[in-house]
Order: structure tokens, then sequence, then C-alpha cells
């Protein structure tokens, strides 16, 4: 005598299915969530090699300031512009009732 149990055998086929299903959607999730690190990872990286150079760019910038401020630098410069150093200089101050006098100090 032969039991036939077509139900049992196809609620089988259905959980293995299900598992497989399942299966290949936690790889899915897991090769998605990969790719994401990877390039969070690399725009990192890209990022500090970014502020690396605008570091180096501040450093040089920072030099080409204090050479042009050099003393030596702004006197050739005043030379060059015609400006000369006066021993006595004469300032002006406005007086309390708004008058403008020619002083020296």
């Amino acid at each position: 005598m032969t039991i036939l149990q077509p139900n049992k055998n196809k609620q089988n086929f259905k959980s293995i299915i299900t598992w497989c299903v399942l299966g290949v959607a936690i790889c899915g999730l897991y090769i998605f969530q990969y790719n994401s690190l990877v390039g969070a990872r690399f725009e990192a990286k890209e990022l500090k090699v970014g502020i690396e150079n605008m570091q180096l760019e501040g450093a040089e910038l920072k030099n080409k300031l204090y050479a042009s401020l050099d003393p030596a630098e702004l006197k050739q410069l005043a030379t060059l512009s015609g400006l000369v150093v006066e021993s006595r200089p004469q300032y002006m101050r406005v007086t309390s009732q708004n008058s403008v006098v020619v002083s020296e100090r």
C-alpha cells in the first residue's frame, strides 16, 4: 500500500524557496552595504588629500605674505614709490573747537 502526501512535499518546497529568496535578499543587502562602505572610504581619502593640498596652499600664501612684508622689501618699495623718511614729521590734530592744528611731536 502506498500513501501519498502531496501537501507535505509542496510545503517543504515552499519553505526551501522562501529560505533561498531570503538568503539572496540578505546577500544583496550585504553587497549594497559593502559598496557604500567602500565609497565612503574613497570619499574620505579624497577629502583628506584635498585638505592636505589646501593646507599646503595656505602655507605657501603665508610664506609669500611674510616675504612681501619683510622690512627690507618694504623699504625698497617705498624708495621706488618716491617716499622719503622725514626726520621731523608734522601731524594734524583736531582741537575741541573743531579746528585743525599742525604740530610736531
